[in-house]
């Protein structure tokens, strides 16, 4: 680069008429034209022949864009799966209801067959109140008839309106 310069300002000498006015005129644009040697410099190492490095800068981000969608995809995969654990499942909630609360088994076991049998589409709904209780043994003598469900079954549901509620919805 300097080696050009020089070769110019070599030539300016040599031309003779005025050659010192010349020589300060080229000084004078000499550092508009190392900038523009500098600019094509630059732009010749963009637009000549790539260096061997960019293969390897091809070849991070593409490993890297490799990883980020996977992250994604691994992310996005699980999501639904999340979702679809906390489904509306009625006779789940109705069995975790019945769990938390301190009942016998047996009567645990009475209020399974009454809501079942019952065909209540939301069993823990019998659990609601001492009047739903009493609404869903109606159902259900409704559905099984009165010889099935017993003066036993029902004073049990009774029973277990008191215990649960501190008195029984019925009459």
């Amino acid at each position: 680069m300097s080696a050009l310069l020089f070769s110019n300002l070599w030539q300016l000498l040599l031309q003779g008429d005025c050659g010192y006015c010349r020589l300060i005129a080229a000084a004078e644009t000499l550092p508009d034209r190392l900038r523009a040697i500098r600019l094509r410099a630059i732009q010749e190492s963009f637009v000549g022949s790539p260096s061997p490095n960019w293969a390897w800068g091809l070849f991070i981000i593409t490993i890297s864009a490799v990883i980020i969608v996977t992250i994604a995809w691994y992310f996005g995969r699980t999501k639904p799966k999340a979702a679809k654990v906390e489904d509306n499942n009625p006779e789940k909630l109705f069995d975790e209801m019945l769990g938390v609360i301190h009942l016998s088994e047996s009567d645990k076991r009475l209020l399974r067959q009454m809501a079942s049998q019952g065909r209540l589409r939301h069993p823990a709904m019998c659990l609601l109140s001492p009047g739903m209780l009493e609404w869903t043994r109606q159902l259900w003598v409704q559905e099984k008839g009165s010889s099935y469900v017993t003066e036993a079954k029902t004073a049990q549901i009774r029973e277990i309106s008191v215990k649960l509620y501190g008195h029984h919805g019925g009459n």
